[in-house]
This record gives C-alpha cells, sequence and structure tokens, in this order.
C-alpha cells in the first residue's frame, strides 16, 4: 500500500499498523488521522460515529497455504485448498 501511495506521489505517516483495528478506529473517532482496515472486523462495533467508504480499486491479495508435504493426501487440506481456489 506505502508504494502505491509514493507512485501517486502521496506519503503517508503510518502511526498503527493494520492488525491494531481498534486503536485505528478510537485513532479516526478522536480525529487524529484516517484509517484503512480490511473487511474481516465487526464494524458495527468500531465504527459507531464514523464514516466508512469501501475502497473499490483495492489492492489485491494473494492467499499461500504451507503445511507438511506428507500432509498433502489429507482430505481436509484438500477441501480447504479447493475452496480458496474456487473463488
Amino acid at each position: 500500500m506505502l508504494n502505491s501511495c509514493e507512485r501517486e506521489g502521496f506519503y503517508p505517516d503510518v502511526r498503527i499498523k493494520t492488525m491494531e483495528a481498534a486503536m485505528i478506529y478510537e485513532f479516526v473517532r478522536e480525529g487524529l488521522g484516517i484509517g484503512i482496515d480490511v473487511d474481516i472486523h465487526n464494524k458495527e462495533v468500531f465504527s459507531k460515529d464514523i464514516k466508512l467508504i469501501p475502497i473499490e480499486d483495492g489492492i489485491s491479495w494473494n492467499v499461500y497455504v504451507a503445511y507438511e508435504k506428507s500432509k498433502e493426501d489429507d482430505k481436509k487440506l484438500q477441501q480447504f485448498a479447493t475452496i480458496l481456489t474456487s473463488k
């Protein structure tokens, strides 16, 4: 994300990492900045009195699954991999 911003001439001053969602929303609520959050949190808990704007042209994510080679025939692992690759 930072590289994309810098290519466009915008140099954000990042103070909080994405994994600290509660703090991001608290800083925004207190008027100390803006925040970018992935869509995995219970937004209703964090977003009271905050305007949420979806990012339509988001950055793509590559997801990888690491497992022991001896487990590659495991049925649950195969089902999980099928679900991931069908999206």
